[in-house]
């Protein structure tokens, strides 16, 4: 079994969708003050002034493309920045944010607590919503696997009906 961003659809493969997480936009605190960015109202359209921290093409060429499309539509060039941030450590990519100029695309919980240079801001109609799928071959006849993918699904079901938590450890 593999957690993948495509879905891919190799007819020798199953698929289950295991989690959507709408994206929302982190920010250098100081940056939202001056753009006037609010907490409840933002749209992709707000932050056509500043650079995507983005992720490089290579990891997942869909849903960079995807994303970039997204972005151009609401006035966001393509000049996302993404100069191999897989070798930087987190507090680098965080310290660059924090510099302003730039935002980046997480869920809500990406992080317990963010420095408090930096602020996340959810978007208005949930525009983004990255999936992770799980895949395994058609063919597997293992009850382990099913039982992982049955987890794996329970917590998408739990959040969708609007359960919260309670979920199977």
């Amino acid at each position: 079994m593999a957690l993948i961003r495509e879905r891919p659809t190799d007819d020798n493969l199953d698929v289950a969708l295991v989690a959507e997480e709408p994206l929302g936009v982190l920010v250098a605190t100081e940056q939202a003050q001056r753009l006037r960015l609010g907490t409840a109202d933002l749209r992709l359209d707000d932050l056509e002034r500043l650079q995507w921290l983005g992720f490089p093409r290579s990891d997942s060429p869909a849903w960079h493309d995807y994303v970039s499309a997204v972005l151009r539509t609401h006035g966001i060039g393509t000049g996302a920045e993404t100069a191999d941030l897989r070798e930087q450590v987190l507090e680098v990519k965080l310290a660059r944010l924090s510099m302003g100029g730039r935002f980046a695309l997480v869920p809500r919980g990406y992080l317990q607590h963010f420095p408090d240079s930096l602020l996340w801001i959810p978007l208005v109609g949930e525009p983004l919503v990255r999936r992770t799928w799980a895949g395994w071959p058609a063919s597997s006849k293992r009850r382990d696997v099913a039982l992982l993918v049955a987890a794996m699904e329970d917590p998408l079901n739990s959040v969708a009906s609007g359960e919260v938590g309670g979920g199977r450890a």
